[in-house]
């Protein structure tokens, strides 16, 4: 499992504890989701889809302006950013195929998942956790990338 989810929280028990539980809690179904509203999912969805169209066109600044603000400030820059991506988050990187789920709202977190397959047809669940900054427009906090063993479709 890579990650780099909820960057913010991680130096700090409490922040893995809380990370822990809201991925628990997605998996086992004992977290309550909150509906979101189709206008709010497209708008989440379509900020993954720019951090990957980015990644394609290897356009590290557009990449990194899709994360959080507390997320670039942890990472830097650019550079750094693309390149801890390229070397630890690949599916991400480099994907065939990405299916959305419905973006939830879990334990108050705006949490969209992505099933990846990449070059090799292996089968990736990425979580991404957004929140909407200033600007109004809904930024990566993280991601955390696991590898399944279900079947590409």
């Amino acid at each position: 499992m890579t990650d780099f989810s909820i960057r913010s929280l991680r130096s700090s028990l409490p922040g893995l504890l809380l990370q822990g539980v809201l991925l628990l809690g997605l998996w086992s179904g004992a977290a309550r989701a909150e509906v979101i509203s189709r206008t709010e999912s497209r708008a989440i969805q379509a900020a993954v889809q720019r951090q990957f169209d980015a990644f394609e066109r290897d356009d590290a600044a557009a990449a990194f302006a899709i994360a959080s603000t507390a997320t670039r400030a942890q990472f830097g820059s650019a550079e750094k950013f693309m390149l801890i991506v390229k070397e630890q988050y690949r599916a991400v990187y480099r994907h065939r195929i990405a299916f959305f789920a419905v973006a939830e709202r879990i334990e108050g977190a705006v949490l969209q998942t992505v099933r990846l397959t990449d070059a090799d047809d292996r089968v990736w669940e990425a979580v991404y956790q957004l929140q909407r900054e200033a600007d109004g427009q809904w930024h990566i906090v993280g991601c955390q990338l696991v590898e399944t063993k279900n079947v590409s479709t």
